[in-house]
């Protein structure tokens, strides 16, 4: 199954699944409010019952027809949300809990921004980072691809879930909200950061001159 993402943005899209022989179906519907701030990101489950609906503009790429939920009524059932913080861990509301993210996601992994938790069968999963984000499962041993972050640059992203990864579908997509999110915050703070270091050395060399 492909999960496309009707934005380029990780924090406030529609997931449409995408599948051999059936029509494009939205799935997901993650929503964050304002446009400069990120407090609270709610991931609801769409109901197949609203799904098609027009009124609903389930498959808009526009930013602002994205909106709250409580706002679009009945057929959208809200599985997780994720209270951001920069100077503590994050928190995630899940399954009637309230679980901070560096527990339930610890970091690991050489350059430590691997995300890893244990799924409902028990199995370890881990989204690793690299020139895509990729979710593998730990078994008998092994590690197998479960997931993989398709982030484009011509087209629209999309997450592709294989099928040793659809029993825990809800999970993969909260924990790639929340692991995709964080590595895009991280590679704009890196660049950030060398672009910064960068018109010091050339005031520098101009200065020296």
């Amino acid at each position: 199954m492909e999960l496309h993402l009707t934005r380029w943005g990780t924090t406030r899209t529609v997931l449409v699944a995408s599948a051999p022989n059936a029509p494009p179906t939205p799935l997901y519907h993650i929503h964050t409010p304002g446009a400069f701030s990120r407090k609270n990101t709610t991931i609801c489950r769409i109901h197949p019952s609203i799904a098609h609906d027009p009124r609903y503009k389930l498959t808009s790429d526009r930013w602002g027809e994205i909106v709250d939920h409580k706002e679009l009524g009945p057929g959208l059932d809200e599985i997780a949300r994720i209270e951001w913080h920069s100077w503590s861990s994050s928190k995630l509301v899940y399954g009637g809990e309230i679980l901070k993210m560096n527990k339930f996601m610890p970091r690991g992994g050489l350059l430590w921004t691997d995300r890893t938790f244990v799924g409902p069968d028990g199995l370890s999963y881990t989204w690793h980072t690299g020139m895509h984000l990729t979710l593998k499962v730990k078994k008998d041993g092994e590690k197998y691809e479960v997931a993989k972050y398709h982030e484009g640059i011509t087209s629209k992203p999309y997450i592709e879930v294989l099928p040793a990864g659809m029993h825990i579908l809800d999970l993969i997509v909260i924990t790639w909200v929340f692991a995709a999110t964080e590595k895009k915050d991280e590679e704009q703070s890196s660049a950030a950061a060398q672009a910064a270091h960068g018109a010091q050395m050339t005031q520098t060399a101009a200065d020296l001159s």
